[in-house]
């Protein structure tokens, strides 16, 4: 049995809506509008406007970028925008780079720089190299003398345990820094 399905139009209007006047809404725009934007922000959405032409990159979208991204030093942001330019496989957010530039001003070593210390504490007993942040999520795993005491069963745990750890510690180092270069107080 076949049904029918009837499409009709509506004979009432939508609900209207009211919308700001457009001088109302460019006046609550007029600090942000006042600043000149930096020029690496509008050298790095220019680069980026040439990778992904399907982004338009407008008056509003450079004074947002350009006002989020006011605290970051302009070497740092165009570190950021080199990196993400090659990294990148969509037009960054603005979280994006703030990370990336997060992540370049703190310059944690690599994961595998990271555990070649401390295997090499862990074989030896010397801890002298390891990073401030493996320190960190060492301590939070029961330090280095109980990394020391482990016999060959207990490694994959302690290993894994140790890396959540660590990767707590990097993240939360990376997100006071975003904080900072965003101008949000941490808490």
């Amino acid at each position: 049995m076949n049904s029918v399905i009837r499409i009709t139009k509506s004979t009432q209007a939508p609900e209207a809506r009211s919308l700001p006047e457009p001088q109302q809404a460019s006046e609550s725009l007029t600090p942000f509008a006042e600043r000149k934007p930096s020029a690496e922000v509008v050298r790095g959405l220019m680069v980026f406007s040439e990778l992904y032409p399907s982004n338009k990159i407008t008056e509003g979208t450079i004074t947002i970028y350009a006002n989020a991204l006011s605290l970051v030093p302009a070497d740092l942001l165009a570190e950021a925008f080199r990196s993400l330019a090659v990294t990148s496989k969509f037009f960054p957010q603005l979280s994006e780079i703030l990370r990336r530039a997060a992540e370049i001003k703190v310059g944690l070593p690599s994961m595998n720089k990271i555990m070649a210390g401390v295997h090499q504490g862990i074989r030896t007993g010397n801890w002298p190299g390891v990073d401030p942040t493996a320190s960190r999520a060492l301590r939070a795993v029961g330090g280095t003398q109980s990394a020391e005491n482990l016999s060959s069963s207990d490694i994959p745990t302690w290993r894994a345990q140790f890396t959540k750890a660590l990767e707590r510690e990097r993240e939360e180092r990376i997100q006071k820094e975003i904080n900072v270069l965003a101008g949000v107080e941490n808490g």
